[in-house]
């Protein structure tokens, strides 16, 4: 059980590590929910996300994708991938 654990963080940290060295690419995003699927998650933090603005995007596994850029130009924003459970409706949050 903990080797699996190891093995899912060591995938799960690479996938991020690919996603904050570039742009979020849809496919990077599909990879990281197929990677987490194994995993009981609530919500991932994402920092240096590098997009332009502020959106929230439902994917197509019904995860929310929550992202804002930073304030400053050395600063790259950051972002939420929040479960389908939470991102009903009924579920808010203010940064």
């Amino acid at each position: 059980m903990f080797t699996l654990f190891n093995k899912l963080s060591n995938t799960v940290a690479t996938v991020l590590r690919e996603i904050v060295d570039g742009d979020i690419f849809d496919g990077k995003v599909i990879e990281l929910e197929e990677v987490v699927s194994k995993l009981r998650w609530d919500i991932i933090g994402l920092s240096e996300v590098r997009r332009e603005g502020e959106d929230s995007i439902i994917l197509e596994s019904g995860n929310l994708f929550y992202y804002r850029e930073g304030d400053q130009q050395s600063q790259g924003g950051v972002g939420f991938i929040v479960h389908e459970s939470l991102s009903r409706p009924s579920f808010y949050f203010v940064l």
